[in-house]
């Protein structure tokens, strides 16, 4: 079932969120921990620490330089989530060219479990699985803005996936009943498949084992986690 809390308040929130099925949340504060696990990962390329995170947290996160620079998080079974899902992420984005990979299970090419990349040429969003033998989409026909924070989510519930943008639902697809393949990829921050790399700053990145509610979404924007 998808998660329908509603939560009042910013502390509140976290300790649920804590309590949830939450499978790795990587606040990036200048660090490479995995804040709730062992999940820890692994700074490659590009990355210049310690830049300014969302301003509701008054924390630090990193740059990515948009061509050579992210995480890498090994594989472990507990982020081979082939069931409901939920990626989350901040993302400030800084240029408007090429493809950028957000987060992904993927890198060394299909099948892969996730994915979250912008399109900054068509310009679209996507939202993708592959189940072993054909990708599975939801996409937007637009992207973040440039400059500037945006909290941006996608939820896979059965065959139903989700997007949103500052709380709000941007797209959805019903994509019927399908297994995404499981693979021992790891998952990467801030590129797809070592192709696309993002130029930007991510910050307070998580993966859930289940679906949040469009509530439970709009609570974590509007607290700014």
């Amino acid at each position: 079932m998808p998660d329908t809390t509603i939560i009042v308040s910013g502390l509140a929130l976290v300790a649920s969120a804590l309590s949830a099925a939450i499978a790795g949340w990587f606040a990036l504060r200048g660090k490479r921990e995995d804040a709730i696990g062992s999940n820890h990962g692994t700074y490659t390329g590009g990355v210049t620490l310690n830049q300014p995170g969302i301003p509701s947290t008054g924390r630090p996160s990193v740059s990515l330089n948009g061509s050579s620079g992210y995480v890498n998080i090994p594989h472990h079974a507990s982020l081979s989530i082939t069931g409901d899902l939920t990626v989350e992420a901040w993302v400030y984005r800084s240029s408007a060219a090429g493809f950028r990979g957000v987060i992904a299970k993927r890198v060394g090419g299909n099948p892969c479990e996730f994915g979250l990349n912008f399109n900054q040429a068509t310009p679209v969003t996507q939202w993708y699985f592959h189940d072993g033998t054909n990708f599975r989409i939801c996409s937007f026909a637009g992207l973040p803005a440039q400059d500037a924070w945006t909290h941006v989510v996608g939820t896979r519930h059965g065959g139903v996936c989700a997007l949103y943008f500052n709380g709000v639902q941007v797209a959805t697809a019903n994509l019927s009943a399908f297994t995404p393949a499981a693979t021992t990829r790891p998952v990467t921050i801030g590129t797809d498949d070592g192709l696309g790399f993002m130029a930007g700053r991510p910050d307070e990145v998580a993966i859930y084992a289940h679906a949040l509610s469009a509530t439970r979404v709009l609570a974590h924007y509007d607290a700014g986690i």
